[in-house]
This record gives structure tokens, sequence and C-alpha cells, in this order.
């Protein structure tokens, strides 16, 4: 009553001020008595509605213009949570009329009867009325809500007073089942979803005996929850009245909703699904290729594409490039898209360029070709020939063409893109200049090749002199047998052995320490004597004997590729490798003292290098370089043996060979 009261006294002051200035005009008089506000009335357009749905509220009799406070609550006076029953105002129009809505909540007032008011801010004036939040509780209840097709599901119980929710992802395809309906005999029953937000929809379920089986396709877009209901037959009304509300597995008739949620890639719910709004729409996006495809604009913008606006399809745009003037190699001009000009290997001047106003004449300059020689040409010349421009002006006199990079085959069948000397010192075969190693099969080069690494016991630990060793290389599944021979020296006082560098000479005589395995060495009688090799250590301190002569024959034609030589003593006594194929040719390796180095000396520096046997190029050792000679007609790829001779005592190891 005292904001009534208040309400009052304020608009008859105002009136009263109005009125002030007409009444001095008149000479005075009695006093006008203050403007009483009309009655008002609050209705709502129905006297129940479901859960989510709208509630239409009319008011009248209010002061024109006048803000209007509303609410609506529990007409019990129980509190509630529910974000739908905070309060908001509307403006009175002209005439002291408002229409409004209120989101009919879906929480612990379902079942509930609501008291709405509205309350003047100027006038005081007061409506109210009352509806109820009234879904009739059915019998059935939802047992489960199963995805179909790769979609995701999960289950969240009730809060409290509030409803089951079945968590489903818009546009996924899931199905329901309902147990326990008494109300319906028939075969067939309308499953009502209600939604406020996107749209009602409906769907039949099939079964009979109190239980129902429905498939449905939420919709997409869809948001927040959706309460369950269902009435009897098939195709019924998809409308609110007459339908049975649905029961959860653990809330009674609290009701049981299905809720737009959102998944990870692992079917794990995130969270609720809010958005409301339509999917983007799509429209032609041109891509780089010219290519035209359907998407939104986003989706146009992260593939790099051109977007042509909202509902133009493909077959309405022109994603075709425009023409500009290309200048081709050979000085001429056409007017081609940029990609055709690039494929004809021309330069490309702009759209809209015409041949007319563009100068194709180009300069020319010094252009290092792919096979290392030097041409005068235009800079678009060069390029199309696949060559290195050197700029306007510039003579090839004036600039180095480096030697272009060839393929390259290893011993191992791979293939690498360098000079010929690079492959030589990688002992590898060269495939001429501007091979490619694309263009070459390195394992039909090097189809069975082998690395014997004197790693294992199968030879004695010492070889009398002259005495020979047969050992068999599995050649996928032919035998490939090679036989070791060492030769004597020096009235007979040279042995070959193989001795372990890891337990002996790694240990003991440390310029032999080559990392490498066991290895194959030549050194004197006496000195192996003085410790035994068998007990795998290794005593020289001594090493400087004249070395002797190994010899390796093949039973088969075969191609060497390298053999390791190993801390060669005597700096002024060559050492040899000799190559002899079926016919009796040679190819001989003249090796200098010191090319191997000394470990002693040049430590922590390997005493040891690798000899190509593929060239006849000088090799650079540690302190000389070692040269080869071949008698005409030697062919490389059938060599039957090799007689490596040391010039003093040392070490072989790795050779290297392809059948």
């Amino acid at each position: 009553m005292s904001r009534k009261l208040a309400a009052l006294c304020t608009l008859t002051t105002l009136l009263l001020a109005l009125a002030a200035p007409s009444m001095s005009a008149q000479g005075g008089g009695p006093k006008a008595k203050p403007r009483k506000a009309p009655p008002a009335t609050l209705r709502s357009d129905r006297p129940d509605y479901g859960p989510g749905t709208l509630a239409i509220l009319s008011g009248t009799g209010f002061l024109p213009k006048e803000i209007v406070h509303l609410s609506v609550v529990r007409a019990d006076g129980t509190p509630t949570s529910d974000p739908f029953h905070q309060p908001w105002v509307v403006a009175a129009n002209d005439r002291g009329v408002f229409v409004t809505s209120w989101h009919v909540c879906e929480d612990a007032c379902v079942g509930s009867m609501l008291l709405a008011t509205a309350d003047g801010s100027s006038s005081g004036a007061h409506g109210q009325t009352s509806f109820s939040n009234n879904h009739d509780c059915g019998t059935g209840v939802v047992t489960s809500v199963t995805p179909a097709g790769g979609f995701c599901s999960a289950f969240t119980p009730a809060v409290g007073n509030g409803p089951d929710n079945y968590e489903v992802e818009e546009g996924g395809t899931y199905t329901i089942t309902i147990d326990g309906v008494t109300e319906c005999s028939g075969d067939t029953i309308t499953v009502f979803i209600q939604s406020s937000d996107t749209g009602n929809f409906c769907f039949n379920a099939i079964g009979g005996n109190g239980t129902y089986v429905g498939t449905f396709t939420l919709p997409d877009p869809a948001c927040n929850t959706m309460p369950v209901s269902y009435k009897c037959g098939a195709g019924a009304p998809c409308s609110h009245p007459n339908s049975l509300s649905a029961q959860g597995p653990t809330s009674g008739c609290g009701g049981v909703h299905l809720r737009a949620a959102n998944f990870d890639g692992g079917c794990n719910h995130t969270g609720a699904d809010t958005d409301c709004d339509a999917p983007p729409a799509t429209g032609s996006c041109c891509l780089a290729d010219f290519t035209c495809v359907e998407v939104s604009e986003a989706d146009c913008l992260a593939l790099g594409g051109t977007y042509n606006g909202d509902g133009t399809t493909c077959a309405n745009a022109n994603c075709e490039p425009p023409t500009g003037s290309c200048c081709l190699t050979d000085g001429s001009c056409v007017e081609t898209t940029q990609n055709d000009c690039v494929a004809l290997g021309g330069t490309y001047f702009g759209d809209g360029t015409t041949c007319a106003t563009t100068n194709c004449q180009d300069p020319t300059g010094a252009c290092c070709l792919t096979d290392g020689s030097c041409e005068q040409l235009s800079e678009v010349a060069c390029l199309a020939a696949g060559g290195t421009y050197q700029g306007d002006g510039t003579l090839c006199g004036q600039v180095n063409c480096p030697p272009p990079p060839g393929a390259c085959c290893l011993i191992d069948g791979s293939c690498i893109q360098v000079s010929a000397e690079e492959c030589a010192a990688q002992g590898g075969l060269y495939n001429g200049d501007g091979s490619l190693c694309g263009d070459i099969n390195c394992e039909d080069l090097f189809p069975n090749c082998f690395v014997l690494g004197f790693d294992t016991d199968d030879l004695s630990n010492t070889m009398p002199h002259g005495a020979k060793v047969d050992t068999e290389f599995d050649c996928s599944g032919t035998t490939f047998p090679i036989t070791i021979s060492g030769v004597v020296n020096l009235s007979g006082q040279n042995t070959a052995a193989i001795l372990n560098s890891t337990t002996g000479p790694a240990l003991q005589d440390p310029d032999l320490m080559v990392g490498k395995g066991n290895i194959l060495i030549l050194q004197n009688d006496a000195n192996l004597s003085q410790c035994p090799p068998a007990s795998g250590v290794y005593c020289s301190h001594n090493d400087d004997e004249n070395g002797g002569t190994l010899s390796f024959d093949f039973c088969v034609p075969a191609t060497p590729t390298s053999i390791v030589l190993i801390d060669i003593d005597g700096t002024d006594a060559s050492s040899s490798v000799v190559l002899t194929d079926a016919n009796g040719k040679t190819r001989t390796y003249t090796v200098p003292g010191n090319w191997t180095g000394d470990k002693v000396t040049n430590f922590p520096q390997p005493g040891w290098k690798l000899l190509d046997l593929t060239t006849l190029g000088g090799q650079i050792g540690f302190a000389s370089t070692a040269t080869a000679v071949e008698q005409p007609g030697y062919d490389p790829t059938a060599v039957l043996s090799i007689d490596v001779h040391l010039g003093g005592s040392g070490g072989i190891d790795d050779l290297s060979w392809c059948q």
C-alpha cells in the first residue's frame, strides 16, 4: 500500500506542477484533483503450458509509455534457480497496453501453478494472473536413446527434481525405446519432441504391449533441452495439447529431455550445445586451380579460395582466370592465362595486359646450363632451358659455370646427386652430367653386392704361409665362394693372421685401433710368437717388418668397388693392389708410403684409408696420393683375382664387391 501511495503522491506532484501556469493565467481557481491510475489487468493466452513453450502475457490499464516490471514465480512461493524466472521490463504503448512473452520453465517448476505479476513504475498500477505448467505424466519411461551411424550419445541422471537428460548431437540419428506405456493399446504411438528454440518435431514409434521403438534424426541446428512426450496412434498432431509427458529412468514424472550436446573425437561428452544458429550458408568458391566448390565463406577462405556470396552456385560463377600477355622463350608474345604461360615456359605480365603493350625482347646474359656449359641467352630462354641466369650484360667469359651434379650409384644401391669427383670419392658409379637419380635404377647396377669384413672366426687365428682358406657368401640363395691365401715373403718369415682389433691390438697396439672389428694383417712370425694370437693379445712392439702379399680369388666374375688398407708401415716402400680380369688384363693401384697415415703420429686420426677400386683418378691419402693405371681392354666387371701387396706390416679389411 505504501508503494502505491508514494507513486500517487509523485504523480499528484507532477500534475500540480504542470497545472500551475494555467491556473495563474486564469487568475486562480479551485485546484484540480490528481488523476487516478486506471485499473490494470494482466492476462495469459492459455491457462496451461508445457515446459519450454512460450506464455503470451498482455497488460492493459497502465499509463502511456510507462515502464512496467514483470516477473513469474511459483504460486506457492517455492524458490527456483531456473534463469527464466529472472524479472524483466517492458514499455506500455500510447494507450497503456503491452504484450510480452515468457519461456515456460523446464526444471523443478514443471507441474506447478505459476503466478505472473506486472507493476507500473510510475502509476503503481498492478496486475496479475495465474497459469499452470503441466504435462500430464504418462506411464511410459524412456529407457534408452542409442546412436546409429557413428554418432555419439550420453546419459545425465536427474539432479534434484529436474529431468533426466539424454545427450545427443545435432544432425545425429538415434533410436529411442519407451517402455511401460499403458495409455495406448495400438501398435504405434507418436513421439512428440518439444523445442522452443528450433521448432517441435514428431515421429512414430512401433511396437505394442507397452514397449515402442522409433528412430529419429535430431534437427541441425538444435540446441538446449527438448522435453519428450507421446500420444496414442500414428501421425498424431505434433503439438503440446493432449500429449503425455514421458518419464525418465531416475526422474519419474520429473520428465526426460533430449539435450543438444557437444562431443570430442572419442565420443566423450564435453558440454551442452547452446548454439541455436543455423549452419553457415554455402556459396560458390573459386579455388587456386580455378575449380569451383560450394562451401561456407569461412571454409572457402581456409582453402585459399575466393568466395562469391551466399546462395551463388558454381553453375553461376566464373572461376576462369583472365588472360594477359606472355613472353615466350623465342621472344614472341601470346595472350593467355598465367598458368598456361608458366606451362609454356613464358614470363607473364599481368591480367589484362595485351601483347601490343608488352616488349618481349629481353636482353641476353650469361646462362650456366645443366651440362656446365655457358651460353648467351635471355633470362626467359635461360630459365626455360633449366639454366642459371647471371644477369643482363654478363658474358660467358666472366662467369664460372660449375660442373653439374649427376646421378651417382653407391654400393648399397642408393643414388645421390653429386659431381663425378665426389661420386668417385665415395666409391660410386657416375652416370654422366645431367643424369637424375629418377632416371636410373641403381639396384640394377649393384644386383648382388657384398662386404668382406674380417669380423668372424671362420678363419683360424693364424694362417701358415702359403695356406688357402675358403669362405662362402650366400647371394640370394646362390653360393658365391671366395678364396683367401697368404703368400710368403722374406724366406718364409711372414704369415697372415686374423686379429681382434677390439680386444687385442686396440688395447696393446694403439696404431692399429681402427674401430673396424677383426682385421687381416701381415706380421712377422717372431712377433706373433711372443704372444700367441689365441690368447687374444697382440704384443708387437716393432711392427716395421717388410709386409707381404694377400690374394683374393673369386670363383665367378666380380666387380670390386673398394678395400680398406690399415696402418701400412714404411715411409718409402710402396704398396699395390692389382685387379686381374677374366682375360688376364689388369688394373694396378700404387699406394705410396704414409698413404694410410700413422696411428701413433697422427692420433687420434684413424690409421686407415678406403681405396676406391672403380676409378683411375688420383686418391689423396694422409701424406701422399694413390694412382692407378690399367691395360687396354681391362673389364672392371669381370675381375677374378685381387693381389694386395703391403710394402710394410699392415692390415686389410672391408673388401667390397658385386657379383
